[in-house]
Parts: C-alpha cells; sequence; structure tokens
C-alpha cells in the first residue's frame, strides 16, 4: 500500500514549455485543418449562355411535341438569371443559369391524362425528382417536376387559370462562363 501512495504522490519531471507549445500547436493545427471548398470538389460546368439558351429552346419544342404537337405554343420569355460563386457572389460576369418560361395550350379535360402520361415516360427515361399533383376545385388541373439527368435541367408543367393551357418552366443548372 505504501508504494501505491508513493507512487501517487510522486512528482513528475516537468516537461520543456517548447514541447508544451509544440503539442498545443499541433492539436490547434489539427482541429483547424483545411476543409476542401465544394467548389473545388465539384466545378460548375462551363457553357456559353447562348448554347444554353439555344438547349432551352430546344427541350422547350420537344416537351412541345410530347404533350400538344398540333396545340398553340408560346414563347412568354428567357432569361439569364446570376448564381452565386464560392464566396456568395452574384455578378452578370459570374455563374448563371437560364430560365425559359413557355405556354403549351391544351383543352382543360387533358390536362391531367397528359401530365400523367408524361410523368410516366420521364420515370422510364430516368429522369430523377419527377413529382405530380392535382390541385383546383374543378378537377381538371395538374403540376408535373422532374429533373433530366443528362444535363440537370430541371421541367415545371403547372395548368393554367383557367385550364387552357400550361405554364412550361425550364432552368438549367448553374454554369461557368467560357473564358
Amino acid at each position: 500500500m505504501t508504494l501505491l501512495l508513493e507512487l501517487a504522490t510522486r512528482r513528475r519531471p516537468a516537461r520543456p514549455w517548447w514541447v508544451v507549445i509544440a503539442l498545443s500547436l499541433a492539436a490547434v493545427l489539427a482541429a483547424c485543418s483545411h476543409s476542401p471548398d465544394p467548389a473545388e470538389e465539384h466545378p460548375l460546368p462551363t457553357r456559353d449562355p447562348a448554347d444554353a439558351r439555344v438547349a432551352i429552346a430546344a427541350l422547350a419544342g420537344e416537351l412541345h411535341q410530347q404533350i400538344a404537337p398540333t396545340g398553340k405554343f408560346t414563347k412568354v420569355g428567357v432569361s439569364e438569371i446570376w448564381c452565386e460563386d464560392p464566396q456568395g457572389n452574384a455578378s452578370e460576369e459570374g455563374p448563371y443559369s437560364i430560365r425559359g418560361v413557355y405556354q403549351v395550350f391544351l383543352p382543360a379535360d387533358q390536362h391531367r391524362s397528359v401530365l400523367t402520361r408524361l410523368g410516366q415516360e420521364w420515370k422510364a427515361a430516368g429522369w430523377t425528382d419527377v413529382t405530380y399533383s392535382t390541385f383546383g376545385a374543378e378537377g381538371v388541373k395538374a403540376n408535373l417536376k422532374g429533373t433530366r439527368p443528362s444535363d440537370e435541367v430541371t421541367v415545371t408543367l403547372t395548368s393554367g387559370d383557367p385550364p387552357i393551357a400550361f405554364a412550361l418552366g425550364i432552368s438549367t443548372p448553374c454554369y461557368e462562363r467560357p473564358q
């Protein structure tokens, strides 16, 4: 028992001050190690804005043919939206997205059946985040949204009010501008 008491009360030799500081500094540096910037891990793809606009218009035309090939189709507008860069800034020289809005005219009694069919086709083609919902007291309005995996373009179709047409929205992901 005396041996245990003697071991417990024995003073250990002090470590030199520089060892304590070195160990403390190593612990701080390990805790504050650089975590990679998400933009460095997953850089934005580069695409010319004119090319992205052409791709949006082509997809809008394809969707018009799938929804109502003989129905009236109008472009409401296509615009460039600024995206935030990794530092949280947005400018016309920085990353961008293209958003297109169109109208596809279709009789109200066909809205739900067309969007149901189109949603099934998208799922079969591997589209992601496909959601379908109905709304409105008339029992005819519907909404369909999905993302095409090949280019991550998001498409939304929503019955208008009155339900004589769909609002078709198409959005690209954010792109870097070519240098």
